[in-house]
């Protein structure tokens, strides 16, 4: 008797494998995942493997002494490594997609099969808005989105970060530490992203203090990534100097892959834009709208995992009802310490939509 095997590829755990890998691979952010402290996002798996709802991620910053030279002597002038640890919560997040066996007799579509690629897409956007959020989140007293932060919060968070963060085109904009009132400076005419802008907080973020560590590639190469919106990727592709980048190097050597699918690149910032950063209304000089970018270092954002996402199905009503769901376990987190965030340069520019 010839006895039917099932491949393994199509066995349950590989399928569920197949699932998590494509749901991660299609993330807007996976180019900037990795599960090193290189990693502009650092994707921790720890918890996946013991029980636990937090797992502390260790925070190292860059050395800073000139060393000794010659024969001077070293001991007595070591340089403190400075680490520290920051715990990331997790927590279960599921959906689900049920129907009854007669509804599914009115259609030849595959119910289940589409709610699963749906299901997909719903936990991908999950992620990607999570990111987001902690992008921007204040921090402050357990506040986590700028939405829902008051202005007093703000101000706390800008005092505490006022190297991490820019407001138009002028350090000077940052008005005494006032939130409000700093990006009431930001204007339609001066304060649009620009390569200008780009290199000024490029500047910012290498002389921050606690230093924010670049991402290393291609051995000795330092690179940041800057997350900007829809419409400061507009004005920065119409950028003069950023035209003729691309016109006259684009095509001579940027051979990394993280380099890819109309990313740009200036004085080794790589620009890619995130639709879903969505612009401040009515925030900006004369009431203009503000749209925020994140300009980011090693860790800057912590991505942990306590169970993989997977997908779950189950049978109700003497087996008349049918659903498949998705399910996870993860938490997502911008490390900070005495309320400095550690791998984050904020900044605002002009959001004007198009005309």
């Amino acid at each position: 008797m010839t006895v039917t095997t099932v491949a393994a590829a199509n066995q349950v755990d590989q399928w569920a494998k197949k699932f998590f890998v494509e749901y991660v691979r299609d993330n807007r952010f996976k180019r900037f995942m990795g599960m090193d402290q290189n990693s502009i996002i650092q994707t921790v798996m720890d918890l996946t493997a013991k029980a636990g709802d937090d797992v502390t991620v260790s925070i190292l910053q860059r050395l800073q002494n000139a060393g000794v030279t010659g024969d001077d002597t070293l001991e007595g002038n070591e340089e403190q490594f400075i680490n520290r640890g920051y715990k990331v919560t997790v927590d279960q997040l599921r959906n689900a997609v049920v129907h009854g066996k007669m509804e599914a007799k009115k259609t030849q579509l595959d119910l289940l099969k589409g709610a699963k690629f749906a299901l997909k897409d719903w936990a991908m956007e999950k992620l990607r808005d999570a990111i987001i959020e902690k992008l921007g989140s204040p921090n402050v007293d357990g506040v986590e989105a700028y939405s829902s932060a008051s202005e007093a919060e703000k101000d706390a968070h800008l005092a505490a970060n006022a190297d991490r963060y820019l407001f138009g085109n002028a350090v000077s904009n940052n008005a005494s530490n006032d939130h409000s009132a700093a990006l009431a400076e930001v204007d339609s005419t001066n304060d649009t992203l620009d390569t200008g802008i780009v290199s000024l907080a490029q500047r910012r973020i290498k002389t921050a203090d606690p230093h924010i560590r670049p991402v290393k590639v291609a051995e000795d190469e330092e690179f940041y990534v800057m997350f900007v919106g829809s419409l400061g990727m507009r004005d920065l592709e119409n950028d003069t100097a950023m035209l003729q980048a691309n016109r006259e190097a684009r095509n001579r050597g940027v051979s990394n892959p993280l380099f890819r699918g109309g990313d740009l690149l200036w004085r080794n910032v790589l620009i890619r834009e995130i639709p879903e950063i969505s612009v401040i209304s009515g925030v900006g000089n004369s009431g203009i709208d503000v749209e925020p970018y994140y300009l980011c270092g090693a860790q800057a954002i912590i991505v942990a995992w306590g169970e993989k996402t997977h997908p779950i199905d189950d049978t109700f009503d003497y087996g008349n009802k049918r659903g498949v769901g998705i399910a996870e376990i993860r938490g997502v987190a911008k490390p900070t310490y005495n309320s400095v965030q550690h791998g984050v340069l904020t900044g605002f520019v002009s959001g004007v939509a198009d005309s």
